[in-house]
């Protein structure tokens, strides 16, 4: 369910609420006391006073100011078993040898060994060991990310190499039990990159990014536009949205650290193309924290995703031709190209996505046409060392320590070009950092990075002659608490920043690379060319906060408000705020409520919006518990099964985690004391397929992918306040069928409609709407229905092997709408619409049987083109044409996908929507 907030004022222009006088003209003549229809009567009416924001239940939870830390003095580390002496250095010897944490040294027992009991159940105990306990709730919170659930103990040896050592954090406590050798050495409490809360070691490309969202996934979703000085060409789309379920997707396993937008927030600004690698440690390098390339039967392994507005999907590389595609393909020409100069890849890789319209899209292209020394670069390829372990590999060499060069793994949008040569320009700010490549010398990487600015109104190849029509400016700032010094020297000041992570010396303690940003959005500002000069034309500031979580983990980036702005003639004039209040919900299925590990999340439950009213959130109560957890592989509830690996664990854990539904949705018009608007939704047939991530081996997969509801119903009105009710029954279909049972198996699903009907329930349809059912009132009379059909190409347009199962890439659409609709005199109206496409997935021909019940209405469409064939196009060219026909019955419908023939004519028109489409 997605609710959309819409600026209904002129951009730079002040809002102005008069509210006086009513003017109401009366029907009728001018006899017996009535007035001419032409004459007016002012009615007096009561002003709305503007409604002050109703104070912040949640304020008191806020992190305002940095938490306390104080190092512990000598002596302060308990043995609690043992006869060890323990001796706690200072603050100068933890930063000499490199330890984000604290630093002790063990002394031998002057007695000599004592040996610890082998049965007493204490982690490590055995011969010549001591039990230490740390105390470390006086400096939990000198770093942030979750850096206390993430602490460990490690032994440092000559060279400073650091070997963990049996340990339990009781984070409820804050206190570290820890096996030390008698014979002594130098030890530290320090953080690992993951912990129960969550690992800095994956990027922030979630596998929630492929689950399925919105309605059928009983998601809470919200989107702000902002309006943007209308220019020729490619204008940018600028949208703050908000996704529940993103936030459902955060378990022990993936990184957890909110957008630089804020918790569930999105900026849509731009888009991207991600590639994973694989750990070396599970690519049979044992102990290594690098990255290294995957192979799958002698191939290398290409995993990318793509994101952009309107099309998230799975890239794939064709193994016979070589040829990409987008796995959900809607008509895309996908390039993977080399050469681009100066954007941090070792041949310079970057991509380019021709969309059906024939808009160009690059990523990671650095340098734009007309780019000369000195020149800004879009910074817009980030780049990893990456070691290609095995023959055929990337980068492969005679040794491991040889086999490594960097490797993009994110490359931004940074240029878009439309067929008649309108450019824009994004920039980005890189966001470096260091680890132990191979365990040795630093290496830097791209740890994250921000979009800085948009250039457009400008002509492809002008980008550096010309000064924009237009641009967007993107203001970060750092990710710290009100009332601190916000600097580097002072981690505690970062609560979701994990500066323990960070290297910038000479060695690193830090043998993976990790990805995390120290930046939030603050602003947002808009511009248009005056003369030569850029003036500012409306602004959105963006307030955001560190609410309390109520367990372990740290305080994360909350989004309090936004307050729009307009400068028209050199002023500044503001709307009211908008403001987000929110719930901190666990994540984690736990036995006991009390956990301090229930990994709990904030989501939005209330909007206040800039004209005084409110949307309010109710989410289902979670259905699972941990007496009650479903099979995995025939779950149909609201959690779902990931294995993580403690940090130092033999063996990766298996945990169910909560997905939260939307129960109900309330709109308010408090201003206009109308009735509320009352949504509410009740979810039948929960799916989870089995995970297909190739990166994660195997033994560590489950069935943890979200594929939504089989049916959803939706009721909207209120009878108890004269509301009238309406309920609207959506079908959907999961793409179940062929996904692996835990006997190897494979499950065989379709879907049956009210008609009786049945499809086979293929994955390529996943996220397909089957049928929408409305009725009068809940159990009232049926007021409309429509029935739909997938379309698939009949074979892959591109496809690849891998250990879970082919990927395949299928173009798709809408193959055939029928509707029913109720009469005002009883019966009702059938129609039937039913489209082809051809083989590249663009319509070819509609047949429309208008009202199914008279051919009178009948009509046919054809449409050709001329193929623009070019590099680079896929866009059809001026000059195609479209030819209709009479038929024993004429039909007519409109092309769903649109590639805008030359002509187009039709044996008889008729008013008919275009069919939907299902990407």
């Amino acid at each position: 369910m997605t609710h959309r907030c819409d600026r209904l004022l002129p951009l730079g222009i002040a809002l102005l609420l008069v509210l006086s006088v009513l003017v109401v003209v009366w029907p009728g003549g001018t006899r017996g006391g009535s007035r001419a229809a032409s004459e007016a009567r002012p009615v007096e009416v009561e002003p709305v006073a503007a409604r002050p924001l109703p104070a912040d239940a949640e304020a008191s939870s806020v992190r305002r100011e940095p938490p306390r830390v104080i190092w512990p003095a000598a002596g302060a580390i308990k043995v609690e078993r043992g006869g060890a002496g323990v001796e706690v250095l200072d603050r100068a010897a933890a930063a000499r040898a490199g330890v984000a944490g604290l630093l002790f040294r063990v002394t031998p027992a002057a007695s000599g060994p004592v040996r610890g009991s082998a049965d007493s159940g204490e982690p490590g105990a055995g011969a010549g060991t001591s039990r230490v306990k740390i105390d470390y709730s006086a400096f939990a919170g000198a770093y942030g990310g979750d850096w206390a659930t993430r602490l460990r103990v490690v032994r440092l040896d000559a060279a400073g190499r650091r070997t963990p050592v049996p340990a339990a954090n009781d984070v409820a406590r804050k206190t570290m039990t820890a096996q030390v050798a008698d014979s002594g050495g130098l030890y530290a409490v320090t953080a690992a990159p993951s912990g129960p809360m969550g690992s800095y070691t994956p990027t922030s490309l979630a596998p929630a990014a492929t689950w399925q969202v919105g309605l059928q996934a009983g998601d809470f979703e919200w989107s702000y536009p902002m309006r943007v000085p209308p220019m020729p060409g490619a204008e940018p789309e600028l949208t703050l949205s908000y996704a529940s379920g993103a936030i459902d997707g955060h378990a022990a396993a993936t990184n957890n650290q909110p957008t630089w937008a804020g918790e569930g927030f999105t900026l849509q600004a731009g888009g991207f193309i991600e590639r994973s690698y694989k750990p070396c440690k599970e690519d049979g390098q044992a102990g290594s924290g690098d990255l290294c390339w995957a192979s799958h039967d002698g191939r290398v392994v290409q995993s990318a995703t793509v994101v952009l507005p309107g099309l998230t999907s799975e890239l794939v590389l064709d193994e016979q031709s070589g040829v990409w595609k987008a796995e959900r393909d809607g008509g895309f020409r996908v390039e993977l190209l080399a050469g681009a100069a100066g954007n941090g890849d070792d041949n310079g890789e970057h991509w380019r996505l021709t969309g059906p319209d024939g808009v160009q899209y690059h990523f990671g292209r650095n340098r734009l046409p007309g780019w000369a020394e000195g020149k800004a670069e879009t910074n817009s390829a980030w780049s990893v060392p990456v070691f290609g372990n095995n023959a055929g590999e990337p980068c492969h060499a005679g040794t491991f320590a040889a086999s490594s060069c960097a490797q993009a793994y994110r490359w931004n949008l940074d240029y878009v070009v439309t067929p008649h040569g309108d450019a824009a320009s994004y920039f980005y700010q890189k966001e470096t950092n260091r680890y132990a490549k191979n365990g040795g010398a630093p290496a830097e990487y791209v740890r994250g990075g921000h979009l800085e600015r948009i250039d457009y109104g400008q002509r492809d190849g002008e980008v550096y002659s010309s000064t924009p029509g237009a641009r967007v400016v993107f203001t970060a700032a750092g990710r710290c608490v009100e009332k601190s010094q916000c600097t580097r020297q002072t981690p505690q000041d970062w609560p979701d920043t994990p500066w323990d992570q960070a290297c910038e010396g000479t060695s690193c303690a830090t043998a993976s690379p990790t990805f995390w940003t120290s930046r939030r959005l603050a602003k947002i500002t808009t511009q248009v060319r005056e003369g030569t000069e850029l003036r500012d034309v409306d602004s959105w500031a963006l307030s955001h906060e560190y609410p309390a979580t109520g367990d372990a983990g740290s305080p994360m980036l909350w989004l309090n408000s936004i307050t729009h702005a307009g400068h028209a003639g050199g002023g500044t004039t503001s709307l009211p705020t908008v403001r987000f209040d929110g719930e901190s919900l666990p994540n984690r299925v736990v036995a006991n409520p009390l956990n301090e590990r229930t990994l709990k999340k904030r989501r939005i439950t209330k909007i206040h919006n800039e004209l005084g009213g409110v949307t309010e959130v109710t989410y289902a109560k979670p259905e699972c518990t941990a007496a009650t957890l479903p099979a995995p592989d025939r779950n149909t509830q609201r959690c779902f099964p990931e294995y993580w690996v403690p940090e130092g664990a033999p063996a990766p854990e298996l945990g169910f985690f909560h997905k939260y539904v939307v129960s109900q949705v309330i709109d308010r018009d408090l201003p206009g004391r109308n009735a509320p608007k009352v949504t509410s939704y009740q979810y039948i047939g929960g799916a989870w397929a089995h995970d297909d991530l190739e990166m994660v081996p195997d033994a560590r997969k489950s069935w943890g992918q979200w594929r939504g509801f089989l049916r959803v119903k939706v009721r909207t009105g209120n009878g108890a306040l004269g509301v009238p009710q309406t309920l609207t029954e959506h079908l959907f279909l999961q793409g179940m069928d062929g996904d692996l049972n835990a006997d190897k198996t494979r499950k065989q699903v379709t879907v049956t409609d009210s008609r009786g009907g049945s499809l086979p329930d293929l994955p390529v349809r996943r996220g397909f709407t089957r049928e929408t059912i409305t009725y009068e009132g809940d159990g009232g009379p049926l007021v409309s229905m429509t029935l739909s059909e997938p379309w698939e190409s009949s074979a892959p347009t591109a496809r690849r092997a891998r250990s879970s199962g082919t990927l395949a890439a299928y173009l798709t659409g809408v193959g055939r709408v029928q509707t029913r609709t109720a009469l005002a005199g009883g019966g009702f109206r059938d129609t039937d619409l039913r489209i082809g496409y051809d083989d590249r997935g663009f319509h070819r021909q509609s047949d429309d049987l208008g009202d199914v019940s008279t051919p009178a209405d009948d009509t046919c469409t054809k449409v050709s083109y001329a193929r623009n064939t070019g590099p680079g196009s896929s866009r059809p060219s001026p000059g195609s044409r479209s030819t209709a026909r009479r038929a024993r019955r004429r039909r007519r419908t409109r092309p769903t996908r649109s590639p805008t023939p030359a002509t187009s004519t039709t044996v008889r028109r008729r008013t008919a929507p275009p069919p939907p489409r299902a990407t």
